[in-house]
């Protein structure tokens, strides 16, 4: 039967969260009570490699040749410090990460990048609020930042062409002699009046009987 002491020492393992030196330095402690003799150093390395908490740090122990106490200590101490140095590294870069996105939310929420005017400020309170463009006349931007389309004004000059051409008429009169220079047409499917004139070269009707036409 094993004494209470030497029990100690071999059910000792490393904690949650305890570093290796602690670990290795309670195992040395325990180990001076033991009377283990000359084989002190290879059962402290065998509770090292039975004790260490990292799985990955104990199948590096494990593959090493001639491993012996030394070589035991050094491969955890180097294992422990590249754990904590990503760890740090993973948490700055979380840090840096939510500094992001609080501040794209402070951004957001507060200053936005205005189209009116080209610099960042809260709603409704930027400098072109208010102002005149020069370009399209409506207000609430600046005229660099219009969004009119502009507009072409193209000034014709045109010339007439067309011969003049004079036609006669004659005159007509209120006073109809007979009823026989009275025709009746058919003009956009309704019947119009119409006075013959066989001396007018083209014929002609009052405007207020051309828009009766047109309705």
């Amino acid at each position: 039967m094993l004494p209470l002491k030497d029990m100690f020492f071999f059910q000792r393992s490393q904690h949650e969260g305890e570093s290796f030196d602690n670990f290795v330095t309670d195992i040395k402690l325990k180990a001076k009570t033991c009377e283990f003799d000359l084989l002190k150093d290879s059962l402290i390395k065998d509770r090292i490699v039975g004790g260490i908490r990292n799985e990955n740090t104990r199948a590096r122990l494990l593959r090493e040749p001639d491993l012996d106490l030394n070589k035991a200590e050094n491969i955890c101490r180097a294992a422990e410090a590249t754990e904590w140095q990503l760890k740090l590294m993973n948490e700055e870069s979380g840090v840096q990460v939510v500094n992001s996105a609080t501040n794209n939310f402070k951004r957001t929420k507060g200053n936005v990048s205005c189209s009116y005017c080209g610099k960042e400020h809260k709603p409704r309170q930027g400098p072109a609020y208010g102002e005149t463009c020069h370009k399209c006349h409506k207000k609430g931007h600046y005229s660099s930042l219009c969004r009119s389309k502009p507009v072409s004004i193209v000034k014709s000059e045109g010339r007439d062409d067309s011969v003049e051409e004079t036609f006669f008429i004659g005159s007509i009169g209120s006073h109809s002699l007979s009823n026989e220079w009275n025709s009746l047409i058919t003009v956009e499917n309704k019947q119009v009046t119409f006075t013959l004139d066989t001396g007018a070269q083209v014929n002609i009707l009052p405007y207020r009987i051309f828009k009766q036409l047109k309705r």
